[in-house]
């Protein structure tokens, strides 16, 4: 993926679009600990340029953010909506 001609940006739409389509089979826990160690690494080695996301802590902490936020949504999300039908 570090080698392919795309932006990081790009990198990461198709990281929160596997993370909406696995929120449709899996629960919240599973997904996070069945892709993190895989995407982690993949997006601490992109390069986001200058500004606030040229540290690598930064680059951790809203990574992190994302995917909690998205695998929230990816939970309330149809065909199955799991948070949806627990409530």
């Amino acid at each position: 993926v570090t080698a392919m001609d795309v932006g990081p940006w790009t990198v990461m739409f198709f990281i929160i679009l596997m993370y909406l389509v696995l929120g449709a089979v899996l629960e919240s826990l599973s997904m996070i600990l069945l892709t993190v160690p895989i995407f982690f690494p993949l997006v601490m080695s992109l390069d986001f340029g200058t500004g606030i996301l040229s540290d690598p802590e930064m680059v951790a902490i809203w990574f992190g953010i994302i995917v909690v936020v998205v695998t929230e949504i990816s939970l309330i999300s149809p065909p199955i909506g799991l948070n949806v039908f627990v409530l």
